[in-house]
């Protein structure tokens, strides 16, 4: 299940930790900060 099957599934209830776990992604430099900023963009709207 990615970020897009969660949003759809079950609205905004799970946005607080999709946000953190995008942040621990990029702090253990799993993803740039540049795509972090993009998912937050595209999927964590309120």
């Amino acid at each position: 299940m990615d970020i897009r099957d969660v949003t759809r599934k079950f609205g905004n209830k799970y946005n607080d930790g999709m946000k953190d776990m995008i942040d621990y992604a990029i702090d253990k430099q799993y993803i740039t900060k540049q795509e972090g900023k993009r998912l937050k963009r595209k999927y964590l709207h309120h």
